[in-house]
């Protein structure tokens, strides 16, 4: 994909009119991963019927002691081609690298993990478990490689729209832990 200059920068010597015609004019190139899920955009808005859809809704807040937190929201719909329905598992990995499980969906549009982390049996688990438990990091990965992974710490969620979902495997750092999976058709 080749980038897009910023029109500010290089049209300042045109009015606004030329401006907003170098925008018209400007080509914006689409990776084939993403195309279809533009078509159905397209063919769902043309649609007087009701489509199956995916609805993101996410918040990140920066608190920095002395400041007031700073909030990053992201939000954001997509719809599906199928009504097809989600492959959804709670399950238990270790340390070796294993294939994720996408169930029955051929066409994968969404997957979501969230690491579920250590339940504690006790009301207030020792310092010791506490440090056990944060090591329970889940590590995804095409190539079961640990220096080109991405990593999800206990406790957190994270979706992701994956180019190669049937490569896709998974393992915990340390140790075993427990993890949710949702696999969306696309």
């Amino acid at each position: 994909m080749e980038p897009i200059e910023d029109s500010q920068d290089s049209d300042q010597s045109q009015d606004p009119e030329q401006q907003e015609a170098s925008l018209a004019n400007e080509e914006i190139q689409v990776t084939d991963q993403l195309q279809p899920q533009l078509l159905n955009l397209s063919s769902a808005l043309q649609s007087s019927k009701p489509q199956d859809h995916i609805t993101v809704v996410q918040n990140w807040y920066h608190s920095v002691i002395g400041e007031d937190p700073v909030q990053v929201e992201g939000h954001f719909s997509r719809f599906l081609s199928t009504s097809e329905q989600a492959y959804t598992r709670w399950l238990k990995v270790k340390e070796a690298w294993i294939p994720i499980d996408l169930g029955w969906i051929t066409k994968v549009g969404m997957v979501v993990i969230r690491n579920t982390g250590t339940k504690f049996t006790q009301v207030q688990p020792s310092p010791e478990q506490v440090a056990e438990a944060a090591k329970q990091v889940l590590e995804v990965s095409y190539t079961k490689d640990s220096k080109r992974s991405f990593l999800i710490p206990p406790g957190e969620t994270y979706p992701f729209y994956p180019t190669s979902p049937e490569d896709l495997c998974i393992r915990c750092q340390h140790g075993e832990v427990r993890f949710t999976l949702w696999v969306y058709p696309g």
